[in-house]
């Protein structure tokens, strides 16, 4: 019995051992074959890119037409594409001179995929407004278009999808350079752009560690914008994001949390706009001269949130000594708690209601304004009161203002002013000071007044003035030797 036992146990490793041998012949052969397709396939790349180039195109029937001069690579980790097209109708033009993709074959048989870097040469995309986009469709207003996107961030519903959604993918180096790209009107280029991120379930890091274009409309080079963003299912922040042209920065950092309800943190660290880029931003006819210095913080929920602020700066001749705002959005009001400007021509300070960004009603109060610095033309003045507005219609095509001017112990150019009352109604160029509004130059020296103003070529007005002392009148407007009563 022992005898048959040991002949089973030899049995049993034999079979074992065939079996083993037999599985690592599988794979070997299995590898040869790989190894020899993939080596035929490297050989026949020209026959390759066609069939690829004809399944792409027959899958794009209805979207647009693909071409490349040849596709290479070796198949493994490489992949190469010389001079791209696609070409969609008219609306859409893409090209560019190669494209290379390496990656790691092996990540792909674990579910992820790898991408070691991907480098797009001579980009060019121009993009054109199709006829049928070109159709007039009902618009919303701004304050709706604001308030779907922030109520969008608010339910956090889009960064979740995001991150829910995501493949599992590694970039390690993407390297973009584009010669020229054309958004509909708009064209930059110069285009370079460095980037590494990667992408896993609940998880995704963004680095743009170099974006440099041209914008040859406004003459601008834009030298440099880099950022690091971080998202996670309850977290969302952007560190070191830097934006320079070589003579403006600005610097800026966000924290968001994704609780219920979504809170988030945008500290504008630095804000430096230098004179030679707002020159080019502005109208040459509206810009000689200035600068803009400051910083801002929003802090809040994205549908309910605050933002406080201070700038310095210079516009031509004006001089923005100080300007200190704070104001809170709440669900499409924005109310502006705090507008304070401390300048050369004056003070000003503003607190108001913005509804649907339309609706405007609020006070403005004046102080010390000099309207030969705030207006071309104007002489010399002193002027120091406020005005209570209502504008049910704040837009550049006849914008509709009501309010109340009121003024006291002023002076204009050599005419000393003691009060004054404009009510006024206006509604695109026409202009209506109603009653009751009046100017007094001096005690005893009151005229009433009503009229109407279309544009600068058309004005009526009617002035009153009962038991009136010339004298005072005289003295206002710096005479003398005038005496006795009058009447208009």
């Amino acid at each position: 019995m022992a005898e048959n036992k040991n002949q089973k146990q030899e049995q049993s490793h034999q079979t074992k051992g065939h079996g083993i041998h037999r599985l690592a012949g599988v794979i070997l052969l299995s590898g040869v074959i790989l190894i020899a397709v993939l080596t035929f396939l490297y050989r026949q790349t020209d026959v390759i890119s066609r069939i690829v180039e004809n399944a792409i195109n027959e899958n794009l029937r209805n979207i647009g037409q693909l071409s490349y001069k040849k596709l290479h690579g070796n198949l493994f980790n490489t992949i190469l594409i010389d001079d791209f097209h696609f070409e969609q109708d008219s609306s859409l033009r893409v090209s560019a001179s190669s494209v290379s993709l390496r990656y790691n074959l092996w990540s792909l048989f674990s579910g992820k995929i790898q991408i070691t870097s991907f480098h797009i040469d001579s980009l060019q995309v121009i993009t054109r407004k199709s006829v049928s986009s070109s159709e007039k469709l009902p618009q919303a207003t701004a304050g709706q278009r604001t308030d779907s996107l922030l109520a969008e961030l608010q339910s956090g519903a889009l960064i979740d999808s995001v991150l829910k959604n995501a493949p599992d993918v590694r970039l390690d180096d993407f390297d973009l350079s584009a010669a020229h790209i054309q958004i509909n009107e708009k064209i930059f280029k110069q285009l370079n752009l460095r980037l590494s991120g990667a992408i896993h379930k609940n998880k995704m890091d963004l680095h743009v560690t170099h974006f440099s274009a041209y914008w040859p409309l406004r003459d601008i080079n834009i030298q440099n914008l880099s950022f690091a963003m971080h998202m996670r299912p309850n977290k969302v922040t952007v560190n070191k994001f830097n934006f320079s042209t070589g003579r403006s920065t600005v610097k800026m950092a966000l924290d968001m949390d994704l609780g219920n309800p979504v809170t988030f943190l945008l500290a504008l660290d630095e804000i430096h706009l230098d004179e030679a880029d707002l020159r080019r931003l502005t109208p040459r006819e509206q810009f000689q001269s200035g600068f803009l210095d400051g910083h801002m913080t929003l802090i809040g929920q994205p549908l309910k949130f605050a933002l406080h602020g201070r700038l310095r700066g210079a516009y031509n001749n004006r001089l923005l000594h100080q300007g200190n705002v704070y104001m809170r959005y709440d669900h499409g009001l924005i109310s502006l708690d705090t507008l304070n400007i401390n300048s050369n021509i004056g003070q000003l300070n503003i607190d108001g209601r913005l509804n649907d960004w339309r609706r405007f009603e609020g006070e403005a109060r004046i102080q010390n304004l000099n309207t030969a610095l705030a207006l071309s033309g104007f002489p010399a003045s002193r002027i120091n009161g406020s005005f209570l507005f209502n504008i049910p219609r704040l837009t550049r095509k006849n914008p509709q203002i009501n309010g109340v001017f009121s003024a006291w112990n002023c002076t204009y150019d050599d005419l000393a002013l003691d009060s004054l009352r404009f009510e006024v109604r206006t509604k695109g160029k026409h202009i209506r000071i109603i009653q009751p509004s009046f100017i007094k130059l001096a005690s005893r020296a009151r005229f009433s007044l009503d009229g109407r103003l279309s544009g600068l070529k058309d004005m009526e007005f009617h002035l009153q003035a009962l038991g009136q002392d010339l004298n005072a009148l005289a003295g206002a407007l710096g005479q003398d030797s005038l005496y006795g009563a009058f009447n208009t």
